[in-house]
């Protein structure tokens, strides 16, 4: 019997709702361009299927979330 564990992060969407992110999906986090999301989001990250995932932790916290997730 095979078994699979997926570790995902948990973080916040800009309206408070939570946002569980694959951390192997993940190919870049940057601060979000001014006037592009909403006010609450700190950092956005690109996923490998080419969505967008914008968070209100700041990309110092979620490289420190995911880089945990990681290891």
């Amino acid at each position: 019997m095979l078994a699979f564990v997926l570790a995902f992060v948990a973080l916040t969407g800009p309206g408070g709702q939570p946002v569980f992110v694959n951390p192997s999906e993940v190919i870049s986090v940057r601060e979000p361009l001014g006037g592009h999301y909403d006010p609450a989001v700190r950092c956005v990250l690109h996923t490998s299927d080419g969505k967008y995932i914008a968070v209100t932790e700041t990309c110092v916290e979620v490289r420190r979330k995911l880089e945990y997730e990681q290891e």
